[in-house]
C-alpha cells in the first residue's frame, strides 16, 4: 500500500505561531492511535474515490467480482488502483468500477483468499 501522509497546521496557544506537521498513517497509529484493550488491527485500507456498480464504496484490497473475481490493489508503477484478476490479468480499476461488484476482503472473509491460489 502506499504511504499516506498527512499534513496539520496549526496555531501554538502560547505563542501564536503558525506550525505544520507531517505524520503517516502509521506514525499516527503507533504513536497515540489506540483501538482500546481487546483489539488487534487487521487491516487498514484506503477509500479509491471509487464506487461499485450497486454504488457501494471501493477499498484497497477488497475482493469484487466481473466475470471473474479480482483483488483491488495500488500499482506503485502505474500510480493508480488496479484490479488483478484470479486469471492473472490486471486492468485500471477506473475502467471496470462500473463493472464490478463488491464482494468482501481477506480480513473479514478469509476464504476469498482461494479463489487467488
Amino acid at each position: 500500500m502506499r504511504e499516506i501522509k498527512i499534513r496539520y497546521i496549526f496555531r501554538t496557544r502560547w505563542t501564536k505561531k503558525v506550525r505544520a506537521t507531517f505524520r503517516t498513517i502509521d506514525e499516527l497509529e503507533n504513536g497515540g492511535f489506540f483501538l482500546g484493550w481487546g483489539y488487534k488491527l487487521l487491516s487498514k485500507n484506503e477509500f479509491t474515490g471509487a464506487y461499485d456498480k450497486d454504488g457501494k464504496e471501493i477499498y484497497a484490497e477488497d475482493v469484487v467480482k466481473a466475470d471473474v473475481i479480482g483483488l483491488v490493489s495500488w500499482d506503485e508503477k502505474l500510480l493508480q488502483y488496479t484490479i488483478f484478476w484470479s486469471d492473472k490479468v490486471s486492468c485500471s480499476l477506473v475502467s471496470m468500477k462500473d463493472c464490478i461488484e463488491v464482494i468482501g476482503n481477506f480480513a473479514e472473509n478469509p476464504g476469498l483468499l482461494k479463489e487467488f491460489a
